[in-house]
C-alpha cells in the first residue's frame, strides 16, 4: 500500500496509507494533484488513533517540500494539513537535529479528538523524505504529472 510514516522514538509513529487514488493520471484535484481516500494511523506512547479521510497528493506534495527544506537546514516548521478532512500535524526542528512531532486528528461525526505529540530525530526523517519523494515521484507537484 502507497503512503508514508513519520517514526519517533519508543514506537511513536504517523502513518498515512492511500486506499484510493482518484483522477490519476488525467483528472486532477481542486486540492492540487489527486484526489485521495487514506487511512492514518497514529501511535504517540500510551495514545492511538486510525480513521478514514481524505486528501490530495499535492497536500502531500507541499508537505513534502516543507520538510525537504526544513531537513536542509535542520531547522523550522513542516506542517501538514488537509483542506478535506480534519487532520493536521507538523514537524519542527529542534536543536542538535532533533524533532517534535505534534498535531490533531479528529472524527468529527462522533466527536473525537486525538491531540498528540512526540519526538524523533533527523535520522528518521530521512526515511520519510524517501517515501514522500516516491510519492512526488510518481503523482507529480500540485499539477500533477507532466504529460
Amino acid at each position: 500500500m502507497e503512503g508514508f510514516s513519520i517514526i519517533g522514538d519508543h514506537g511513536n509513529y504517523i502513518k498515512l496509507s492511500f486506499k484510493n487514488v482518484w483522477g490519476f493520471p488525467n483528472q486532477t484535484s481542486w486540492l492540487g494533484g489527486y484526489d485521495l481516500n487514506v487511512i492514518l494511523q497514529v501511535k504517540s506512547y500510551n495514545f492511538s488513533g486510525n480513521g478514514d479521510y481524505y486528501t490530495s497528493t499535492g497536500e502531500i506534495y507541499q508537505f513534502y517540500k516543507q520538510l525537504e527544506t526544513c531537513n536542509e537546514s535542520l531547522s523550522g516548521i513542516a506542517e501538514y494539513e488537509s483542506q478535506e478532512s480534519p487532520i493536521k500535524f507538523t514537524i519542527q526542528y529542534t536543536d542538535f537535529g532533533h524533532v517534535t512531532i505534534s498535531g490533531i486528528c479528529e472524527d468529527i461525526y462522533n466527536n473525537n479528538k486525538l491531540k498528540f505529540k512526540f519526538e524523533s530525530d533527523q535520522s528518521f526523517i530521512q526515511q520519510t523524505l524517501i517515501e514522500l519523494k516516491a510519492i512526488v515521484d510518481r503523482y507529480g507537484d500540485m499539477k500533477g504529472i507532466k504529460k
